[in-house]
């Protein structure tokens, strides 16, 4: 493979080179040379070329600096002709896949004309050169070498520049630009992506350290260590994986921590653990809350799932966790989080919006085609008992009333007995409290077989009782009803409330 001794391109530039060279040149000694600060052309041309630079110390073990301080020297921080027009910072010779430029040069030796190899950028002129060192049995002393000095010099010894002061010129750049701080090998990100995970400290993993970036690589700092996580759900958010291993990016309440070896951590969910689903479900319970992980815990509470009532919500994922299955939902496009998956229902159903105690009778509408349910229809658990028409002939003891979507529903009794569930438009409710009317009066019970009830309507569940002893007793009428054309009359005897009885049992 050939190479390039010093510098190629046009005369003007060659001088220019000569000038910065000899200049460099010269503050060359024993001592390190004095830094200087870098001008803002010069740091965008280290920091252009650095990754490529830093991989090859990486991958091919040619230190960082090396690699900088050669092409600062040979391509006069990227402004050469060559390497602005050919992207050659080295200056070597030959093709690259074919490609190559004829140009002048000037060797220790003299003047010539050589073909150049064209790069498509820097970086590729970068990792040629770096293989051209690493791969070459004559620069072999160079490749793992720590120390720039004697790297430099076995790259010269093994015949890559016949400049004699090629070492001193080089070192004194990496020392005047502080090139050598590019020297730490920083560990690559070989990939990073976010995670949706829960774990905890594993045994005897208290002291591991907590670091700003995945350990090793670029800016990671020393945080803390796991000793104060002990026993506590943390959340994983992120992983990177290094040359070193696998790492977590962990939190805790929402507050970012920091990363850590994944062996640290003893997983109770990761998101590869979920099963693929495709279902559409609704919410059953409202006070249910939704989690942005499959765990009950404050820290991954989003509040309750009230907002999504009738609302056709899709799962994607299940997973069974302490015991109880988990639903992943989303509205549309949208994730909305975790949900336990007894909180949802498989369809579509009306919820109860009201529901009180009930004082009333009613009996079946002539025009009635519903059935009698175990709840009102449509909402949960509601199944058909029997057809409404089978209590036709029944007064229905009315003892609750619940409002289910747009419509009003009675729970009965028959004959003190609890049945189930009728629509209002299905019954005809002839009797409520609203019916009596308050009165003064007094009365005879005029009838000794006469029966009192408890309300103003003649059924067994309104507890008919013989009149007995108040038969012929002057009694006080405190209120009258009139139900299903038939009138009624309250008794009290003094104070004590004694019952309906039938207008016609009594005397004025």
């Amino acid at each position: 493979m050939d190479r390039k001794f010093i510098k190629p391109g046009i005369i003007l530039l060659i001088v220019a080179f000569l000038v910065v060279s000899i200049n460099v040149g010269a503050e060359t000694g024993g001592s390190r040379t004095a830094q200087v600060n870098l001008t803002t052309s010069q740091q965008a041309f280290i920091d252009e070329i650095l990754p490529a630079a830093q991989d090859g110390y990486r991958d091919g073990k040619l230190l960082t600096s090396v690699t900088l301080a050669q092409a600062i020297l040979e391509s006069n921080w990227g402004e050469s002709g060559l390497s602005q027009n050919s992207n050659n910072l080295f200056g070597i010779k030959g093709t690259y896949k074919g490609e190559s430029v004829s140009m002048g040069t000037m060797e220790a030796s003299g003047s010539t004309t050589a073909n150049f190899r064209v790069y498509p950028s820097w970086k590729e002129s970068i990792e040629d050169h770096t293989a051209l060192i690493t791969e070459n049995a004559r620069y072999q002393d160079a490749v793992g070498e720590t120390n720039y000095r004697k790297a430099l010099q076995a790259i010269k010894d093994g015949g890559y520049a016949t400049d004699p002061d090629y070492v001193s010129k080089l070192v004194a750049i990496i020392e005047r630009y502080n090139l050598d701080k590019y020297d730490i090998i920083y560990d690559k990100i070989e990939s990073n992506q976010s995670l949706a995970a829960i774990g905890t400290v594993a045994e005897n993993k208290e002291q591991e350290v907590i670091w700003s970036a995945p350990y090793n690589t670029e800016n990671a700092n020393k945080i803390g260590t796991l000793e104060n996580y002990l026993g506590r759900n943390l959340e994983i958010s992120w992983e990177a994986k290094t040359e070193k291993g696998l790492w977590y990016f962990i939190r805790e309440n929402n507050k970012d921590i920091g990363w850590i070896n994944s062996n640290a951590l003893k997983i109770s969910y990761h998101q590869k653990e979920d099963e693929n689903v495709h279902l559409t479900k609704y919410v059953d319970d409202l006070s249910a809350h939704v989690y942005r992980l499959p765990s009950p815990e404050k820290q991954f509470d989003n509040g309750t799932i009230a907002k999504y009532d009738r609302k056709a919500l899709q799962v994607d994922k299940k997973i069974t966790r302490g015991g109880y299955a988990w639903f992943r939902i989303s509205e549309g496009e949208k994730v909305i989080g975790w949900v336990r998956a007894d909180k949802l229902n498989d369809r579509l159903y009306d919820r109860i919006t009201e529901q009180t105690s009930y004082d009333g009778y009613a009996l079946v509408s002539k025009s009635a085609t519903d059935n009698v349910w175990t709840a009102p229809f449509n909402t949960k658990n509601a199944e058909k008992l029997a057809p409404l028409a089978d209590y036709d002939n029944e007064k229905l003891e009315l003892v609750t009333r619940a409002k289910a979507g747009n419509t009003l529903w009675y729970q009965f009794k028959v004959d003190g007995k609890l049945v189930g569930w009728a629509s209002e438009k299905d019954l005809n409710v002839f009797y409520t409290p609203a019916k009596e009317e308050p009165v003064k009066q007094v009365a005879y019970v005029k009838d000794p077989t006469a029966k009192l009830y408890n309300k103003p309507v003649e059924s067994t569940s309104t507890n008919p009782k013989a009149v007995g002893f108040y038969y012929g007793k002057l009694l006080a009428v405190d209120k009258t009803a009139t139900i299903l054309g038939e009138d009624w009359l309250h008794l009290k005897d003094r104070q004590n409330s004694l019952g309906w009885i039938k207008a016609i049992d009594i005397n004025s």
